[in-house]
């Protein structure tokens, strides 16, 4: 019985050092010098690595990628990391909650990702009374 412990004990541990984890999508430093060269891969493993960050962190790599790259997707990123960042949860957005800056960010990547026909920006509806 002694014996089955160990070898059912040995598998497991085996089978965990096998398994990929989340840490292996990289560290921050060489993400960035990725998108700074260009590299999507690096940009789509930036943004989860900042979901251990403040949302506002991730849009500043999204603007690159969406100014310097011109990843269209990028545009939808940073408009949706400004409504993280605001706490906004809904699909219809008043847009007086925004600061004056930021507001100006956001209608400009919303109609960027608008006009490029990005993949999941339809379901917002911007508003402002």
């Amino acid at each position: 019985m002694k014996n089955k412990l160990i070898v059912i004990g040995f598998v497991l541990l085996m089978g965990c050092n096998n398994s990929k984890s989340i840490n292996n999508i990289g560290d921050y430093q060489t993400l960035a010098k990725g998108i700074k060269e260009g590299d999507l891969n690096s940009y789509s493993k930036m943004k989860i690595l900042c979901l251990d960050y403040k949302p506002t962190e991730i849009i500043k790599w999204a603007k690159f990628a969406a100014d310097s790259i011109n990843y269209k997707p990028a545009n939808l990123d940073v408009f949706e990391a400004y409504l993280d960042s605001y706490y906004i949860f809904e699909d219809t957005i008043d847009l007086k909650v925004f600061s004056d800056v930021d507001r100006k960010d956001v209608l400009i990547y919303y109609q960027k990702a608008k006009f490029n026909k990005v993949q999941g920006v339809e379901k917002y509806f911007l508003i402002s009374k």
